[in-house]
């Protein structure tokens, strides 16, 4: 959202987001947009075009957790874009993008 106006900058579509919360966050330096869904996915947007895009760790097409992602997270370390993956299975994922 534009915070002078309120209008609508971007709109970050092609997951699955119905009945959970989940915790997501501006990543790469706010470059990128990073959530989980409900299948297990985590995903990843490009902030300027709304495009989405790969992430790192992600295995031919599998889900990176058996159930819903609840939470990413990135490191905050300068230079540093591990990011961290929770999910209802009960599991705890580091993605290493360096």
């Amino acid at each position: 959202m534009d915070m002078s106006d309120g209008s609508l900058l971007q709109s970050f579509q092609g997951h699955t987001n119905k009945s959970y919360r989940c915790h997501s966050v501006l990543a790469q330096n706010e470059a990128a947009v990073l959530s989980g869904d409900e299948e297990g996915n985590i995903c990843a947007w490009d902030m300027l075009n709304g495009q989405q895009v790969s992430v790192t760790g992600s295995s031919s097409g599998k889900a990176q957790h058996q159930k819903s992602v609840l939470w990413v997270e990135e490191s905050l370390v300068q230079g540093d874009h591990d990011v961290l993956s929770a999910g209802a299975d009960g599991v705890l994922k580091i993605w290493s993008t360096s």
